[in-house]
């Protein structure tokens, strides 16, 4: 399962601050036509909205793993996560991060049928991606679990589409249930297909089907219901020109934040087989719980970070930036904590015997996710200073970090040094934003003072 489903916002996320005349039916979840609630309030309720749907979404995402290794072996485990590993990055890319685009184009520069006509064109030509990589990279089952997982994760890019609609019409109460139902109804799916004929490719081609009908039965005529232009896609070789110019830096970076996370796993598969994979996955996922939180956190500072760096209250910018990632080490100090105590007992009860014989390995996937919390915290106030054009060298040499790391560790080390491959990364995301945040200060300090020099 690839927690990459949305971007982090160290990629470059633009805050979307909502307007106060902006809340008003469209807040209507949060409040009918004639709630008189405050603004505060209704991003309150947005932000509770969007972090109870991406709980339960991750919750259900994290149970298919337990179901699989329950149901399954640690080599169905290991297809399906080198399923999910192969396809994210294809598909992630091709989406371009145009939901970020499109939750954040306040002024409607661009219209969404075209929005849909090159997500519908990116689509397309991901899955031909997929299934060249399945056909030629890999045979039987495996091949078709690929395939299928692409399927799955191109239908999921088109429902994240419509989420950006919903997300710019302030509709989080909208966008979470469909979190809740892809997740459980996807889920359900996965675990009768198992249980039925104990068929990775029918369990994954299951949740595929069941994220197709969320998707028809309540996306669509969702987006419709908030929107009046929300209708079929539009190819139109201009308007899809434009878009991709203004989100090509976004989907470059989107890549790079997937290829760092999946990179361990293409080694590990390679030189220690499926089972190990299984096993490797099903610890890392773990981690996802402390995510919710650590986006949580970055969501909400991130519009007060920005409006500090705005102002040039550099102190006041520091002192929460200083507090976030004091609330970030504690997460992560009680996370390998837990992993260090109770880490054999946790993944025997979860996964099964074979998990728990690799507890230490566990401990150290949590240092490594502790790093990486970190990381996405700097990375909420690099995105805070807009300087998008700055992320894609710094998280390309993330990038080479992850790749150079699990060729040197994985071969010589097995999945202890897939844990320590993940931990020189986590290491490396903390890095990136930092260097963009110091070229930014940089850049300024001559600006003031050129600033100073006029004033006076």
């Amino acid at each position: 399962m690839e927690r990459v489903m949305r971007l982090p916002a160290r990629a470059g996320i633009v805050a979307y601050r909502a307007r106060p005349d902006t809340l008003g039916p469209a807040m209507s979840r949060p409040g009918s036509p004639g709630w008189s609630g405050s603004p505060a309030s209704g991003l309150r309720r947005s932000a509770a909205w969007a972090l109870a749907g991406n709980a339960v979404y991750a919750g259900t995402q994290w149970l298919a793993l337990v179901a699989l290794a329950r149901l399954g072996s640690p080599a169905a485990v290991g297809q399906f996560a080198l399923g999910m590993a192969l396809c994210a990055p294809v598909v992630l890319f091709g989406n371009l991060q145009l939901r970020s685009v499109l939750a954040t184009d306040a002024r409607d520069e661009h219209a969404w049928p075209d929005y849909l006509g090159l997500r519908a064109i990116t689509t397309a030509l991901a899955l031909v991606v997929i299934a060249a990589i399945a056909g030629l990279g890999y045979g039987g089952d495996t091949a078709w679990v690929i395939a299928l997982a692409g399927v799955a994760k191109a239908i999921e890019g088109v429902s994240d589409l419509y989420y950006g609609l919903l997300q710019k019409h302030e509709r989080m109460d909208v966008m979470a249930r469909s979190l809740i139902l892809r997740g459980v109804l996807g889920l359900g799916a996965l675990v009768a297909g198992l249980a039925l004929g104990r068929d990775v490719r029918v369990a994954v081609a299951g949740m595929a089907g069941a994220w197709a009908v969320v998707l028809a039965v309540h996306d669509v005529p969702a987006a419709a219901a908030v929107s009046a232009g929300a209708r079929a896609p539009r190819l139109r070789r201009a308007a899809q020109v434009a878009l991709v110019r203004l989100a090509l830096p976004l989907g470059v970076t989107t890549l790079f934040l997937s290829l760092q996370q999946n990179i361990p796993r293409y080694v590990v598969e390679h030189h220690l087989g499926e089972a190990a994979l299984g096993i490797f996955a099903a610890m890392a996922y773990v981690q996802v719980a402390g995510e919710i939180a650590i986006r949580a956190l970055g969501q909400t500072a991130m519009p007060r970070l920005a409006r500090h760096w705005a102002a040039g209250e550099r102190a006041a910018f520091d002192a929460l930036l200083v507090r976030l990632l004091a609330l970030g080490a504690a997460l992560g100090v009680a996370g390998v904590a837990l992993a260090a105590t109770l880490g054999e007992p946790l993944l025997d009860v979860l996964f099964g015997a074979a998990y728990a014989a690799e507890a230490a390995v566990f401990t150290w996937v949590m240092i490594a996710a502790a790093l990486t919390w970190l990381g996405s915290l700097l990375g909420y106030a690099a995105s805070a200073t807009r300087a998008f054009t700055r992320f894609t060298m710094p998280y390309a040499a993330v990038t080479g970090v992850a790749l150079i790391a699990a060729v040197a560790l994985i071969p010589r080390h097995g999945l202890m040094g897939a844990a320590w491959a993940l931990g020189l990364t986590g290491g490396a995301t903390c890095l990136a934003p930092l260097a963009i945040l110091w070229s930014q200060r940089s850049a300024q300090r001559p600006a003031q003072r050129d600033a100073h020099g006029s004033d006076a």
